[in-house]
């Protein structure tokens, strides 16, 4: 079944629950699940709407606007790593200079409300990694500890991005201010999300595209992993949701999960072709070639990197 197809379907599933009723998504190409339990939140607890920087998620909250993001120059280097999170909760971070693996910690976020499963995840400059559960909710996790911590966000603003793909990237070519984009699992189009009031809103609908995950970099572009038949990596406009170009990916199979990063001028597909563990491959864009590179054995689920990670290959 396509995924836009699959992807509606879940939307008629959200919009036949109750409000007594939890909805849960699988980040798959395979189907969903549900469940049934809490209702969804009408209000967030736990970080005000009002915090910035220095308050909030353990210190680490982004600054007002839509925009986040600290000097060029305050990159550390572990801001410059790869994060990707499992389906058990794990936050690894990701060297692709070594195709190293690196357990950070569990993501407690069960302690701050959820009973959900990681579904998507996106970093910030400042280190903050804001993971979506497939409850809905939006936490902020520190990449130096996986300490979790409940934000203002609003579950199911928008029944089109109750799920989405996310991803930062720069508002200007090597800016030091950054803006955090959703990609709705419906396949309907780009939004983005305000600090600090965690307000959704949408940018525009996507161009013969159906669910995706985002990466952006630290000289303003916008890219999504799209499933299609074959699957794609794409540029997309930022300001209006239209895609820019189209670059297939023949020999990817998404399978049972998908997530991805741009870093040093290479893009880092991870999926689950087998639905149990995951691999991870290298597209070129400079010599228009994908390669296998590792094969990891945990389910990733979520990948996010910030604008601080190199635009080039390091040499």
């Amino acid at each position: 079944m396509r995924a836009r197809n699959f992807a509606l379907g879940i939307v008629g599933l959200l919009l036949g629950c109750s409000s007594s009723e939890q909805t849960r998504f699988s980040h798959s190409a395979n189907g969903a699940t549900g469940g049934d339990g809490g209702s969804l939140a009408s209000t967030a607890s736990g970080l005000s709407a009002s915090t910035g920087l220095g308050s909030g998620v353990g210190g680490f909250a982004p600054s007002g606007g839509t925009s986040t993001g600290s000097g060029s120059g305050e990159c550390s280097e572990a801001s410059k790593l790869v994060y990707v999170v499992s389906t058990d909760n794990q936050l690894y971070s990701f060297s692709p200079a070594t195709l190293q693996f690196k357990l950070i910690g569990i993501i407690n976020c069960f302690s701050e409300g959820t009973a959900g499963q990681p579904f998507s995840m996106a970093v910030d400059r400042s280190g903050t990694a804001w993971v979506l559960f497939n409850d809905g909710q939006l936490f902020g996790v520190d990449t130096a500890n996986a300490s979790c911590k409940k934000t203002a966000f609003i579950a199911n603003q928008n029944p089109d991005f109750f799920a989405f793909g996310m991803g930062f990237a720069s508002d200007d070519a090597m800016g030091t201010s950054e803006t955090l984009y959703v990609a709705a699992f419906t396949g309907s189009g780009l939004g983005k999300i305000d600090f600090p009031s965690m307000k959704l809103s949408t940018v525009g609908p996507f161009e013969n595209a159906d669910a995706g995950e985002l990466t952006g970099t630290g000289d303003g572009r916008l890219f999504g992993f799209f499933i299609s038949t074959p699957v794609t990596v794409s540029e997309i406009d930022k300001k209006t949701g239209g895609i820019l170009s189209v670059s297939p990916q023949p020999t990817v199979n998404i399978g049972g999960g998908w997530a991805f990063a741009f870093w040093g001028g290479d893009f880092w597909l991870f999926t689950s072709p087998n639905s149990v563990t995951s691999q991870v491959d290298r597209y070129q864009p400079s010599q228009k070639i994908t390669k296998t590179m590792s094969q990891v054995n945990f389910k990733i689920v979520g990948a996010g990197v910030s604008t601080c990670a190199p635009v080039d290959v390091p040499k």
